[in-house]
This record gives structure tokens, C-alpha cells and sequence, in this order.
């Protein structure tokens, strides 16, 4: 009795698992890059001079309709200035940087400048678009 010979079949590579991977990893940098963006779309003012800030942790913005955020959480501004002063009596080196929608009105500027003053906020750094 004879028996056909087994044919051995060539090596190779499996694709179908390395195309799943490539498509989660697809999914993955999509979602990652769509969580880094800012949460607020500030038209913020151009400016020549100034340096960027080194070690900026907080960051204080108002967006063009006079809402302002701390770390783009919203935060009215009756409770803007006691929460900027627990966060420098427990850190007095923090710095703020402060990010105004360039279409707020100069009223709703000088109201959140005068509670990060009154908060005791020392390193105020304003951000800006440079020209």
C-alpha cells in the first residue's frame, strides 16, 4: 500500500494578526490625539516681545464670552480668587498663565487680573499668538 507524501507547507508569516494590530494601534493614536487637544478655542491676542514660560502649572483661561476655566475646568470668578489663593498658599512658586480670548471685552480682562492680584498670584504670565 502506498501512501501520497505530506506535503510540508512553506513557511511563513501570519498577516491577519499583524493588520489587527496595526488598526488598534490606528484607533489608539486617533483617540490619544483627539483627548490631547485644548478643550477651549481661544482666539487668543498677537503680540512681538516676551519669552515663553518655564514650569507653568497652572493655567487660567477666559473664553469670548467672560467664562473663565483653571486648568479647563469652569470656575465663575466669585470662586476664582479663593481658589487661586489655596492653590498659591499651598505652592507660592506656582505660576498662572493667563490665556483672554482676544474678543472679551476689556472689563471681563481686568475683573480676572484683579482676582489673581487679589489672590496673591506673583508670577502671572499672559499667553499669546506671537505676530
Amino acid at each position: 500500500m502506498k501512501f501520497a507524501p505530506i506535503k510540508s507547507s512553506a513557511g511563513g508569516i501570519e498577516i491577519a494578526p499583524m493588520v489587527d494590530l496595526v488598526f488598534l494601534l490606528l484607533i489608539f493614536f486617533m483617540i490619544g490625539a483627539r483627548l490631547s487637544q485644548p478643550v477651549l478655542e481661544l482666539d487668543l491676542p498677537q503680540g512681538k516681545s516676551g519669552s515663553s514660560p518655564q514650569g507653568a502649572s497652572l493655567v487660567l483661561s477666559v473664553d469670548r464670552q467672560g467664562q473663565s476655566y483653571l486648568q479647563n475646568k469652569p470656575l465663575p470668578l466669585s470662586e476664582l480668587k479663593s481658589t487661586l489663593r489655596r492653590e498659591i498658599e499651598a505652592r507660592p512658586e506656582t505660576r498662572v498663565t493667563l490665556k483672554a480670548d482676544s474678543s472679551i471685552r476689556y472689563g471681563q480682562f481686568m475683573a480676572v487680573l484683579d482676582a489673581t492680584r487679589e489672590a496673591g498670584v506673583i508670577n502671572l504670565d499672559l499667553e499669546y499668538r506671537p505676530e
